[in-house]
């Protein structure tokens, strides 16, 4: 379906997390991380790099993201979760990281 990326590139210096995680690339996410970035921002119809993840079936970068602290009980505009893109992707493996990974959250009192 997509293509992984193993290598980095050189990407604009104000490229967003969103939009790596949307092209693949591994290492280029791996690195902004590490300068700190928002891995929980939202563009304007509430796409976020769980989501692209999701929706590209990349276990890998998913998992990268969760390390840095990225939310997975959130929705786009249109009602599209981290977890309805591993279902329609037919996921198991990422839909069950996903339910995990929301359980571990601490319950709101």
């Amino acid at each position: 379906m997509f293509k992984k990326s193993e290598e980095k590139i050189d990407v604009p210096d104000k490229i967003e997390i969103i939009e790596l995680v949307s092209l693949g690339l591994l290492e280029n996410v791996k690195a902004l991380i590490e300068t700190g970035c928002d891995v929980n921002q939202a563009d304007r119809y509430g796409n976020r790099a769980v989501l692209m993840a999701a929706l590209r079936n990349d276990m890998e970068i998913l998992k990268e993201l969760i390390k840095a602290g990225a939310r997975l009980d959130v929705e786009d505009h249109y009602h599209h979760s981290p977890r309805s893109w591993a279902e329609e992707n037919g996921s198991d493996e990422m839909v069950r990281l996903i339910d995990a990974t929301i359980k571990s959250y601490p319950k709101n009192k």
